[in-house]
């Protein structure tokens, strides 16, 4: 566990390994059969920077709506990918 400083608001983190500090997950590289969890509310979501990697074998269900989603090499949406169901 470590404390992040973001624009004065601090939060304990767990350090994963291949995950870059200060929230950059651009080098963050998830394993095959496994997802990153990320809550919606960062003061108050206890997921994949706490608990870490969640295995496929743990998930119900499948696919509804993709509300976004991003190319990280370019840093811009990939529209032609946003709201399918």
């Amino acid at each position: 566990l470590y404390e992040e400083d973001l624009f004065g608001v601090k939060y304990t983190v767990q350090f994963l390994p291949g995950a870059a500090a200060n929230g950059d997950l651009k080098r963050l590289v998830v394993p095959d059969g496994y997802l990153f969890v990320c809550g919606d509310n960062r003061d108050d979501s206890y997921d994949s920077r706490y608990w870490g990697f969640l295995s496929l074998d743990n998930v119900e269900g499948s696919l509804f709506f993709r509300w976004f989603s991003l190319d990280l090499e370019t840093r811009r949406p990939r529209f032609d990918r946003i709201g399918l169901i």
